[in-house]
């Protein structure tokens, strides 16, 4: 609620969640040790470092280093795999490696990750339904994931907004979340894509 609305007052949160002040002050007290908020004269502002970067942005940034993450991360898929992509840019250059093998089939939310398979005879590509988020450029809700637990995966191949020993993988998209964690239950083997710079920081939701 916070990162959608950037700033709040401590009243807000307290009516919007129906809890006392006293609740609200020890929660806002935990985002701040998380590093995810911070506080001002009488609330609460998201921190811009914390927030989601859009899609166009994060595919750009990094290049490099994601394909060639991508290309390590593929060794893991077989022929007649089932392979679960989630919206990350570093999961979706795993799609330019896959093209020596047979029927691999592709499941996803990930409106460009559809579009990247699409070249590919040798991929067969199940759209999971649900609204678009233009900030991930995936569709989400209730139907991806009401959808997604019907498949077996072999393989998950998830991205991730930071990783920290603290709290561990952490992402800052509340409406992906749900999705990621039905993936992983899916999936055989779950596999993170993750670039040093997500090193040491902490997001929204483990």
């Amino acid at each position: 609620y916070i990162l959608q609305n950037e700033s709040v007052s401590m009243e807000q949160l307290c009516q919007q969640f129906k809890v006392s002040m006293i609740t609200v002050r020890r929660d806002i007290a935990q985002l701040q040790r998380k590093g995810t908020i911070e506080k001002i004269y009488g609330g609460v502002t998201a921190r811009k470092g914390e927030q989601l970067t859009p899609f166009d942005v994060r595919r750009i940034k990094g290049r490099e280093a994601k394909a060639a993450i991508a290309a390590r991360a593929a060794q893991f898929v077989h022929d007649n795999d089932t392979v679960f992509l989630d919206s990350g840019t570093t999961t979706l250059h795993v799609l330019d490696n896959l093209s020596a093998l047979h029927n691999v089939t592709i499941v996803t939310h990930s409106l460009q990750a559809m579009m990247a398979a699409l070249p590919y005879q040798n991929l067969n590509i199940i759209s999971l339904p649900g609204q678009l988020y233009r900030k991930t450029s995936s569709f989400t809700g209730l139907d991806v994931i009401r959808f997604l637990k019907t498949y077996n995966i072999s393989v998950a191949f998830m991205g991730a907004s930071a990783f920290s020993i603290e709290h561990g993988v952490s992402n800052s998209s509340p409406l992906e979340y749900e999705i990621k964690m039905t993936a992983m239950q899916r999936a055989e083997k779950s596999v993170l894509l993750l670039d040093s710079e997500k090193f040491g920081r902490s997001a929204l939701l483990t």
